[in-house]
């Protein structure tokens, strides 16, 4: 916003699944809920392989998913080398799986244990 105050705000909220936090737990890092700087831990859904501009219901609220969210080496201050951690090799290089950023459609109720559910891919 410093940048381009007129840039929309496309890093609302960050979703992480609990396939990340078991990927980071076999490389010997244990992460706890919000470690990554989750505002959501989602269960049961490989958020990374969803593509952007996918729409989930959480609770009442509808939110979009806009990009792939960027690990940086401020993540070795949770935990030593999880910043790497987070990153997987394919054969285009590394990529990481740190997280999905996204926006509010729709305001309404978050509550621990509410369902996600894709609505639109």
């Amino acid at each position: 916003a410093r940048k381009d105050p007129t840039r929309p705000n496309n890093r609302q909220v960050l979703l992480v699944d609990t396939v990340i936090h078991k990927m980071v737990r076999e490389k010997g890092i244990q992460l706890a809920p919000g470690d990554l700087g989750e505002n959501i831990l989602v269960e049961g859904i490989d958020l990374m392989a969803l593509p952007v501009g996918t729409r989930l219901q959480v609770g009442s609220a509808i939110l979009e998913l806009t990009e792939i969210r960027d690990p940086c080496s401020q993540l070795d201050g949770v935990h030593p080398g999880l910043h790497r951690a987070v990153e997987v090799k394919t054969a285009e290089g590394l990529q990481p799986r740190a997280g999905m950023l996204g926006v509010i459609i729709r305001g309404g109720i978050i509550r621990p244990e509410d369902t996600v559910q894709v609505i639109r891919p």
